[in-house]
Formats: structure tokens, sequence, C-alpha cells
């Protein structure tokens, strides 16, 4: 076995040390785990900055308690559950996006860093496109491919409103046709 001195930042060193407590290792065991499989991924062209994304979604993903659901079913239940309670449903949407900004917001602070961290995102979300436009204190988020039916939209949009409530954002209106809607605000300003 060869030896291969590494240089750590105190904190990382401390928290190996943690880990490797906590999970009944040595931390020269666990640097050995980690090194094979960064080795792994760098053969398979997997970068660190995918896998760092990858653990963001799946964090939301747990967080939100999601699964997996074929979007053609999804949107059959949009519709069915409208057509129970438009007002019930729209609600649910609503709190959902909350829900999933306050989980982003642990990431992307602000507006500013969501809108940098959106295209890193793209490739993980279930739209052909979002884009998020801020100008002063005036926020625009445009997403297409948001369902099949203007009953998926109408409840995406929903969520987006939800989303933005839990950054500070007061909606001033939202539209929402099949696959597209728009959404905007203002970032309301606490007071000190």
């Amino acid at each position: 076995m060869s030896r291969l001195n590494v240089s750590l930042s105190n904190e990382t060193a401390k928290d190996l040390e943690n880990a490797a407590r906590r999970q009944g290792k040595t931390v020269s065991s666990i640097v050995g785990e980690a090194s094979r499989m960064y080795l792994e991924m760098e053969s398979s062209g997997i970068s660190v900055e995918l896998i760092r994304k990858t653990f963001l979604m799946v964090n939301v993903l747990k967080a939100t308690d999601a699964v997996p659901v074929p979007s053609i079913l999804l949107d059959s239940i949009i519709k069915l559950a409208l057509k129970a309670s438009e007002a019930e449903t729209l609600d649910k949407w609503f709190e959902r996006g909350e829900v999933v900004g306050s989980i982003i917001k642990q990431y992307a602070p602000d507006i500013d860093a969501l809108k940098d961290d959106i295209d890193n995102m793209s490739e993980f979300l279930p739209s052909n496109m979002l884009q998020i436009k801020k100008s002063h204190s005036d926020v625009e988020i445009m997403l297409s491919g948001a369902g099949y039916s203007k009953e998926a939209a109408k409840c995406t949009c929903s969520g987006i409103k939800g989303f933005l409530k839990s950054y500070g954002i007061k909606v001033q209106n939202g539209d929402s046709t099949e696959g597209f809607v728009r959404v905007r605000g203002v970032i309301e300003h606490s007071d000190p």
C-alpha cells in the first residue's frame, strides 16, 4: 500500500475525524474510499459539480417527499383534482411551492443567487426552459414545458407563486396556458 501526504483545512480534517469516529472507520479508509470514488467518477466523465447538483436535487426530492410519477399520469390526476376542488388543489400547490422554496433557499439564499444557479440546474428540472429575470425589485419567472394541459400549467403557476413567497416576493400577476407559465412579482423589503 502506498503512502501519500495530503493537506486539508483544519475544518475538513476535523469533519473527517468525526465521520470516521461515527462510522467506526479510520480517516485513512474514508479518504481511500473518497479517492476511489472520485477516480471512478472522473473515468466515467462525471464531474464533481454534477454530483453536487444531483445531491441538491436528491435533498429537495427527499425533503418534499416527492416520488417520480409519469407526466401523463400526473396531468390526469391534476385534472381530476381541479374538478373535485380547484381552490383546495391550487392551495396545495401553493403550499408545496413554499416548502420547495424554503429548501432551495438553503442553497440559494436570495433571488440573485437562485438566478445564477438556475442555468446550472436546468438539466435536472422537468421543463424545457426555466428563466428568472430580475430588474431592481421586479422579478419574473417564465417556465415552458410545465405539463401537457392548461390545468397542469395552472397548478405549476400556483406552485411558483408559493415558491416566490418563500423568497419574500409579492406576486403581482401570474398567467399560464398549456405548457407555459409566467409569474411576476416584486421583492418586498423588510424594515430593520
